[in-house]
């Protein structure tokens, strides 16, 4: 085994996670692996009442284990285990976010029991080792757990012996490593499910979907950024753009997917054109800082704006505390009711945009967040929607106002009061504004990345 692999197992205390994580290690250490396990116990601050448990503790106690595996890994692990319960986003986020930057390939599994039998399990153990039913209850039914991770297996303990849940992640550990593109939200399942949903006619390569455009008469990639075909795919490929154009959207400048795409067009005497190029917009809010303060240090205007905006009431609700359908029906609403309209760039109107994010929202996945805005009547007047790219980093999939919210300042009460509920003072927050051109996003980048769109003819 070439590449380095942490494996997160998590889930509810008595769900099978130490028994598991310490069968793993030795097995994974008979087949010559260099191997490290980091149950988070050790790490943990032992506080009472539960109360005084706050999720500032919690976060400390997994950087302090994050930091240990950093050291690991530095030092030669083949393999990481993490073993916790690792419940809260802003965790699962700091595990992606440390491991995606330094290359590592991540497993994850949770355990999962029912309840009656995690608490006779606890009730099983030795009497030092036991939590109050009380305290099982808790973790079990917390709502935290409806939240999807990215590429996460679910196992029944009880209907999986330890020893087949084994060898199930022994053998993803062993396999060789198979090509995956960067962290990135377009190449997700959801994404790719709500591309299905819009596009009656695509191609669709292993990690890329290639849509028809009927308005425009035209093809266009519908994964952005970069992203890979691989080798097996590159005949296919070729024979695809030597019969018709295709442009490929948001790319960035510097991505492999440029350069690949660039030397395929000029090893096959296709014409490669940069239809537009631009400067994009990113956010960079270092850990343990007030977004607010930070953003407007960089803008008197933004400072001004925003001080006016907070003179209206109102109310913000989110996909992760309310109900999600109802939210995403307002949004609809506030879409409808704004300038886009008037200019045909409402979701309805650009291939019904809307059903792009609803696969993410209606699987309550981790990677999507909606926040709409409410005025004091609990009209709703504007909304923002982020999608997670797996790793860490947010991406600004959609923002807008109502006419009435415009008025009143609510687009940028609605943007600044989303960036601070997915603020981590931990990690921080990174945030791609995607889009091009626009004056408020200036306002607040403190980066550019150089994106494009490429043309290739035949």
């Amino acid at each position: 085994m070439k590449h380095k692999t942490v494996v997160v197992i998590r889930g509810t205390p008595a769900s099978g996670k130490s028994t598991t994580c310490n069968h793993l290690k030795d097995v994974m250490l008979a087949q010559g692996l260099t191997v490290s396990y980091l149950p988070w116990d050790t790490f943990h601050h032992f506080v009472e009442p539960r109360t005084y448990l706050t999720l500032k503790i919690i976060m400390e106690d997994t950087l302090r284990l994050l930091k240990v595996a950093d050291d690991c890994l530095d030092a030669g692990s083949d393999l990481i285990i993490l073993d916790g319960v690792f419940i809260y986003p802003e965790e699962i986020d700091a595990i992606h976010s440390l491991f995606t930057q330094k290359g590592v390939r991540i497993l994850h599994y949770r355990l999962v029991a029912q309840e009656p039998t995690l608490i006779t399990r606890n009730q099983e153990r030795a009497v030092e080792d036991r939590l109050p039913a009380s305290r099982i209850k808790e973790v079990v039914q917390d709502s935290l757990w409806e939240h999807n991770v990215p590429h996460e297996i679910v196992l029944d303990s009880t209907e999986y012996s330890p020893d087949s849940i084994v060898a199930l992640i022994s053998q993803a550990i062993m396999q060789p490593e198979s090509i995956v593109p960067l962290a990135n939200p377009t190449t997700s399942h959801l994404w790719r499910l709500g591309t299905a949903l819009r596009y009656p006619e695509l191609r669709r390569f292993e990690h890329v979907d290639l849509v028809w455009q009927e308005g425009q008469q035209q093809w266009q990639s519908n994964t952005f950024f970069d992203f890979i075909f691989t080798v097996q795919e590159e005949k296919e490929l070729r024979s695809f753009l030597q019969r018709q154009p295709v442009l490929f959207k948001y790319l960035n400048a510097k991505s492999r997917t440029y350069f690949y795409l660039h030397d395929l067009a000029q090893q096959h005497g296709l014409q490669c054109h940069e239809e537009s190029k631009w400067s994009a917009p990113i956010v960079n809010i270092p850990p343990e800082t007030t977004v607010a303060d930070f953003l407007i240090q960089h803008s008197t205007r933004l400072k001004r704006s925003l001080k006016k905006a907070r003179t209206h009431p109102t109310v913000t609700r989110y996909s992760t505390s309310s109900q999600t359908e109802q939210l995403w029906q307002d949004a609809l609403y506030v879409d409808a009711k704004g300038w886009k309209t008037t200019q045909q760039s409402d979701m309805r109107s650009l291939n019904r945009e809307d059903l792009q994010y609803l696969p993410g929202l209606l699987s309550n996945s981790h990677q999507y967040h909606l926040a709409v805005t409410y005025d004091d009547k609990g009209t709703p007047g504007a909304w923002s929607l982020m999608i997670n790219n797996g790793a860490g980093q947010w991406y600004a999939a959609k923002w807008g106002c109502s006419y009435l919210g415009r008025e009143k300042l609510m687009g940028i009460h609605c943007l600044i009061s989303h960036l601070e509920t997915l603020y981590c003072p931990y990690t921080g927050l990174q945030l791609d504004l995607w889009g091009r051109e626009n004056e408020f996003y200036d306002q607040l980048a403190n980066q550019y990345i150089e994106r494009l769109h490429l043309r290739i003819t035949p």
